[in-house]
């Protein structure tokens, strides 16, 4: 397995309501992700404040690469 997969595999993805619209969404929690992949994290005054969604994306085609070499020798 390569690095991507290996590191797409410890990424909790969680679901959740958000306070103040109550509204029911799915996603990840941004200070678990910086534990994993800290490069899709952005801070704000030195704290986690979001995720990088375009650096998951390009980290879950690198994923899905590996998957493809693993499968077609």
């Amino acid at each position: 397995m390569g690095i991507a997969l290996d590191t797409i595999k410890k990424l909790n993805v969680k679901q959740f309501d958000w306070i103040h619209t109550n509204e029911h969404d799915v996603g990840l929690i941004a200070e678990e992700v910086e534990k994993v992949f800290p490069e899709a994290v952005w801070y704000k005054d030195g704290k986690v404040e979001g995720l990088k969604p375009l650096t998951l994306v390009v980290l879950a085609i690198k994923a899905i690469q590996e998957l493809d070499r693993s499968n077609n020798g």
